[in-house]
């Protein structure tokens, strides 16, 4: 259901909205796209177990200016999951891209890698 919710929320049309409404409802979708990334790396509430999709999500996000999410796909690709494969050198640099944009755990991650 929450998945669900979240996907709606993600398809809703900013066309007919006012422009001062506009911006507002881009940073709702980055996070509700973020959130939604989350659940299908988990694979929790309604949604399956999916990787890829995931992956799709946390860019979005990203492109619609949810910092976060670098450093969950950090975090994704650093250890793989659900038919990603590590990849260590583009968790660094999304690790990095969210560190500069002032993501305090990304710091930690950066110094680590």
């Amino acid at each position: 259901m929450l998945g669900r919710m979240l996907e709606d929320e993600i398809k809703s049309d900013m066309s007919p909205l006012r422009p001062e409404f506009k911006n507002e409802l881009k940073i709702r979708k980055a996070d509700a796209q973020l959130r939604l990334g989350q659940l299908f790396k988990l694979g929790t509430c309604d949604v399956g177990n999916n990787g890829t999709r995931a992956v799709e999500l946390y860019n979005q996000a990203l492109d619609n200016g949810n910092i976060y999410a670098a450093y969950s796909l950090g975090r994704l690709f650093e250890y793989g999951v659900n038919g990603i494969p590590p990849d260590p050198t583009r968790a660094l640099e999304l690790y990095t891209e969210a560190m500069n944009a002032g993501v305090g755990p990304a710091l930690n991650e950066v110094a680590r890698l």
